[in-house]
């Protein structure tokens, strides 16, 4: 098994606390556990054991999708790197010459 960089799209909030929309990001390791960090109000990352549970408790009843992230371009900005150029680079200096983006 890869890698797996997933986002969690809400359709509808049914405890009104994390809202709508692209609400948090992940990647389920070759393991099987799942890294969630929630891109709410109050962010917090979490570990869980699987996908299914993960879904099981955050699905709200099928109103949630869990959607792979596989577009080169929206991985780079999910890990904060500018643009494919600067993965060449340990840092890109194309803001104003400071290093505001780390490279993987």
């Amino acid at each position: 098994m890869r890698y797996r960089f997933i986002k969690l799209i809400r359709k509808e909030d049914e405890t009104g606390i994390s809202g709508t929309g692209e609400v948090a990001n992940g990647i389920v390791l070759p393991s099987g556990k799942a890294v969630l960090w929630w891109n709410t109000q109050v962010t917090s990352v979490a570990i869980y054991d699987s996908l299914t549970n993960v879904i099981d408790l955050h699905g709200h009843n099928g109103k949630t999708d869990v959607v792979d992230i596989t577009d080169p371009e929206e991985l780079l900005e999910l890990f904060g790197i500018e643009s494919k150029t600067c993965l060449k680079k340990s840092y890109c200096k194309r803001h104003n010459g400071t290093e505001t983006k780390r490279t993987v």
